[in-house]
């Protein structure tokens, strides 16, 4: 099931990356997965490259662009889940706070 549960999210970062998208971005997106992958062996801590504009979501659907971009530790991102963030009014949902590389 979580081969599945991966397969899944790769196509919708598929879907939300835009064909426009110049080599400079896309070596900007690449990038930001290397700062996770050094993060995650120099600290042993757990990070992901979060989608700040969620590229899932009920009212908005955020594009996998490198301005939509941050690496996140693992827990903080999952507490966030799909939800837009919204500082001005986190009651419903938790906020982000921890951001690496925004």
């Amino acid at each position: 099931m979580v081969a599945a549960g991966g397969k899944l999210r790769r196509e919708a970062i598929m879907r939300a990356t835009p064909k426009w998208l110049s080599a400079e971005h896309k070596a900007e997106i690449r990038r930001l997965y290397r700062i996770r992958n050094e993060l995650i062996a120099a600290t042993g801590r757990l990070y992901e490259v979060d989608h700040v504009v969620p590229i899932r979501n009920k009212s908005v659907c955020g594009l996998h662009v490198p301005w939509n971009l941050a690496v996140v530790q693992r827990d903080l991102n999952q507490k966030k889940r799909n939800y837009l963030v919204d500082h001005a009014s986190t009651q419903e949902r938790p906020p982000l706070t921890e951001v690496c590389v925004p």
